[in-house]
């Protein structure tokens, strides 16, 4: 078999491989001679990790330390429910508006201010009003509004942004939008 990438792949990791791009960062070499491990046997399983369901008790073990991780890392309380769920951000572009837009008369206002943005508001309109605050397009996603360009409105259903746009390199410092409107904001690189 031909590796996908032989200069790659022949190259040994030293564990001191570093990556600064966003999203996938490098993982520990111990870490990686652990899941190396897993993918024969998982500890005490018999099974590797791709042949155990989800629905086994050691994957509900799994499960359940991550949310524990997640709250005691976040302190969230009991009252708040950890989901996890598949797609990424690019799905909670549009379960957002068909969960919140509950008429097609009700709106949502977005800020696109670069890439991810722009790919947020898409389905917004299959579902209610879309009201865009403000577009960085015309200066190239260069810089974020202040809140003195923004008009938001107080009877939006919600207020949509995204508060690190890795691509154009902005992200927000200060909180935009109204405390009375619900914000939802695309944090994924922002998160933890």
């Amino acid at each position: 078999m031909t590796p996908l990438c032989p200069d790659v792949a022949s190259a040994p990791l030293t564990g001191n491989e570093l990556n600064f791009s966003a999203g996938p960062g490098a993982l520990p070499l111990p870490v990686l001679e652990q899941v190396q491990q897993a993918l024969f046997e998982v500890p005490g399983q018999g099974l590797s990790i791709l042949g155990l369901s989800h629905r086994t008790p050691w994957f509900r073990a799994v499960v359940d330390e991550a949310e524990d991780n997640i709250r005691q890392l976040l302190q969230l309380p009991k009252g708040y429910q950890v989901l996890f769920l598949q797609g990424g951000s690019s799905l909670q572009f549009s379960m957002i508006p068909q969960a919140l837009l509950q008429t097609p008369a009700a709106s949502a206002d977005y800020l696109v201010t670069g890439y991810w943005s722009a790919k947020s508001i898409d389905d917004v309109s299959r579902f209610g009003r879309l009201n865009v605050l403000w577009n960085g397009a015309s200066q190239g996603y260069r810089t974020l509004p202040t809140a003195d360009e923004l008009r938001p409105n107080p009877d939006a259903a919600y207020f949509h942004y995204v508060s690190n746009e890795t691509v154009e390199g902005l992200q927000f410092r200060e909180l935009p939008g109204l405390d009375s409107v619900p914000r939802i904001c695309d944090m994924s690189s922002d998160f933890l």
